[in-house]
């Protein structure tokens, strides 16, 4: 048990009433009760005991950029900002790195281009870090990060205990995991390993990816780079306009449903998947209903380039946030009977 003996020797020192308004992505304002930042396993550890020694939660982020988070939130938030790669099997032609949770993930995608890897680069220029990558199961122009997973070392918060989880163990879906669920929230993901290819197909089953590599002979570097100019002709940077990428997954339905919709709204983009189910999608659904730029004295409005990205145009509040996706809620499911789900984690308690 990690957390044995910690306690008597306990050095952390969590500073009270901290602003994490830059640890959410729409950089709403938000205080944590205690914050502790660590850069380290060890220091994780004992910010742990800490809490628990003092019956506070516990609140773990990386970089917030796929949080909501409310005004106030209660016991200790501890922002993982641990680094580091090791290589731990290379047989020449697949390797496995293992990546600890705090590092940055684009940069971590960079830099498996610049060995010349294969297996990340559809993945390029998503925000956060290694360790929420898992939770979140990210995914873009074909590629979720789930394929590339080997496994993962997490820390129990109930008992101290780190352990090595399976993808299995993890149990990924579309935008979802495992760690998303009551029974998964009691770990913290430590490091992840990853699965990687000095020699693979390129992935381009998304028409615009595959248009911008039609003349040349795809690469990890050139795909990268594709996906890297994808991303920003159509995203906002959030260092400039804060958001959170898409706001809402695309509804999962059964190939029924979905040629039900199909017979009723002809126009709709649908995607068929290896399962028997097809994605609908959501940002077609919140465009025909005229959602798009429609912000209103709050700040909190959706993208004009792009119909699931919400953005804080000027210090909009959570309850704005959550007001906005409520009504695009209830709008797409009085329209069509379909019902979206959020992607962004919500941390906090409005009732604190």
């Amino acid at each position: 048990m990690v957390f044995d003996g910690l306690l008597s020797n306990n050095v952390v020192d969590p500073k009270p009433k901290v602003s994490i308004a830059h640890l959410n992505g729409l950089r709403l304002p938000a205080h944590a009760e205690y914050f502790l930042r660590v850069d380290n396993e060890q220091q994780l550890f004992e910010g742990i005991v800490w809490a628990t020694s003092r019956d506070l939660p516990v609140t773990v982020v990386g970089e917030g950029s796929n949080t909501v988070a409310h005004p106030f939130v209660r016991g200790l938030v501890i922002q993982i900002a641990t680094l580091g790669l090791k290589l731990l099997h290379d047989d020449g032609c697949k390797l496995t790195v293992r990546a600890a949770a705090g590092e940055n993930w684009h940069v971590f995608v960079s830099w498996t281009i610049e060995q010349g890897l294969y297996g990340l680069e559809n993945l390029a220029l998503i925000p956060g870090t290694v360790g929420a990558a898992p939770v979140q199961n990210i995914g873009a122009y074909g590629v979720e990060v789930a394929s590339r997973i080997r496994g993962l070392r997490v820390c129990d918060l109930t008992n101290g205990e780190v352990s090595n989880l399976s993808p299995q163990d993890c149990q990924f879906a579309y935008r979802d995991s495992r760690f998303k669920s009551t029974d998964g929230k009691r770990f913290i993901i430590l490091s992840v390993d990853f699965m990687l290819d000095r020699s693979a197909e390129s992935i381009l089953n998304y028409p615009e990816l595959a248009r911008a590599l039609v003349d040349t002979t795809p690469t990890p570097s050139n795909v990268f780079d594709a996906v890297v100019a994808l991303r920003r002709s159509k995203l906002p940077d959030p260092e400039i306009l804060p958001n959170v990428g898409s706001f809402f997954k695309n509804p999962s339905v059964s190939s029924e449903q979905a040629q039900h919709v199909g017979r009723e709204w002809p126009e709709m983009p649908q995607y068929p998947t290896a399962s028997d189910r097809v994605k609908l999608s959501a940002g077609w659904m919140i465009d025909q209903l005229g959602w798009r730029e429609a912000t209103g004295q709050t700040g909190i409005g959706i993208y004009s380039q792009h119909a699931l990205v919400m953005v804080n145009h000027d210090c909009g509040h959570t309850e704005d946030v959550l007001s906005l996706a409520a009504a695009i809620v209830a709008s797409v499911e009085a329209e069509f009977a379909i019902t979206l789900e959020m992607e962004p984690s919500i941390i906090g308690n409005p009732t604190d």
